[in-house]
């Protein structure tokens, strides 16, 4: 009977644009594709993650409310230096703009590039690296999910990369959706995404 009614089971693959400004979540449900809406009614959520002196972690809206207040520990942009390193053109330069310390690390960091963001927000690690930030905003994106959806089976993702991004930078990409218990199951390029969202690959 509930297959009849178009029912295929719960939902355990979402689609994901984990964004440098902000990010956005959907699902397909019965060949249609709903946008993850919080209780507030956000669609989009803040790129941002803030470390607390307590050890708590909180993203997205919480976050930004607590970036003039205590910038060191905010971290936003994480995406234009993942896979990076300080040594590269302009990348120190844009570093410096950033109210938060940008550091060149070793691997035992991060095996993806070269670049670490200091914290001095006690109960946390000393230096952080930009994909373990991605994954803060994965759990609170996969939390949001969860309260949509019902239940915390979503186990599985489509993403979407910049064209520009290198195979060191997909990697650490892939990476931060690991540790925040995600599958990625196919990678899409943004302008890809887009088109297939304007269903351009439909039309002559």
């Amino acid at each position: 009977i509930l297959a009849a009614m178009g029912f295929r089971g719960r939902v355990t693959t979402i689609g994901v644009d984990l964004g440098t400004t902000f990010s956005v979540v959907g699902v397909s449900v019965n060949n249609q594709v709903q946008i993850i809406t919080d209780k507030e009614g956000h669609t989009i959520f803040p790129s941002v993650v803030s470390y607390l002196p307590s050890g708590e972690v909180v993203a997205a809206y919480d976050a930004v409310k607590r970036m003039s207040d205590d910038p060191r520990n905010t971290i936003f942009n994480s995406k234009r230096f993942i896979g990076r390193d300080l040594d590269e053109e302009k990348v120190d330069e844009y570093a410096a703009s950033h109210p938060f310390k940008v550091v060149k690390v070793n691997d035992t960091i991060t095996p993806f590039g070269g670049i670490g963001f200091e914290l001095s927000a006690s109960g946390h690690p000393q230096i952080i690296s930009p994909e373990s930030v991605g994954t803060k905003v994965l759990e609170y994106l996969l939390g949001v999910t969860a309260e949509y959806l019902g239940h915390k089976q979503v186990t599985k993702a489509i993403i979407a990369v910049p064209a520009k991004f290198d195979a060191v930078q997909r990697q650490a990409t892939g990476a931060a959706y690991k540790a925040a218990g995600l599958k990625v199951i196919r990678v899409l390029e943004e302008p890809t995404a887009a088109a297939v969202a304007y269903q351009l690959h439909k039309k002559t």
